[in-house]
């Protein structure tokens, strides 16, 4: 058991480890005191870092994504809401939401679509298309993110 601050680390394997709750029960507790986990996708470090901290400060866990094939790996672990930008390296964002929604174990997860680059009418439709479940741009406001997410998971819990 660590005996001074420092000497270990304190995420949360460290925290199951040492408590022995086990890794079993780390995903449980990792959602306890949480709205639920987001998946955020994007290549951008400084789009990440804002997004993450605007949602953990709202109460959400979040799990992050630079490539479209991480992502879909991640998104296995039945995130509440992906939030995926549409301009990723190795796969566009839109062609991620096509492979999520038409996978069963992963249809249902809400996808948000988000870009950087103001979108034309026919970008916001194609990623309609796609099976987006909703779409914004960056840069992010707050209240408007938390109240689309809030309305996603509403949905989905309907």
């Amino acid at each position: 058991m660590p005996t001074r601050l420092g000497e270990r680390g304190h995420g949360l394997a460290e925290t199951t480890d040492v408590y022995g709750f086990g890794k079993k029960n780390a995903r449980f507790l990792a959602t306890m005191n949480t709205k639920g986990t987001i998946l955020v996708v994007d290549d951008e470090e400084s789009h990440r870092y804002t997004t993450r901290l605007m949602l953990q400060h709202a109460g959400f866990q979040v799990r992050e994504a630079t490539t479209g094939q991480e992502a879909l790996q991640l998104a296995e672990e039945q995130p509440d809401v992906i939030i995926l930008d549409l301009h990723l390296p190795d796969i566009a964002g839109v062609e991620i939401c096509r492979i999520l929604k038409a996978a069963p174990a992963t249809a249902a997860i809400p996808v948000l679509h988000v870009t950087a680059v103001y979108p034309g009418a026919e970008e916001r439709a194609e990623a309609l298309a796609a099976g987006a479940d909703g779409y914004v741009t960056r840069p992010l406001d707050r209240a408007q993110l938390l109240a689309t997410i809030t309305t996603l998971l509403a949905r989905r819990a309907a």
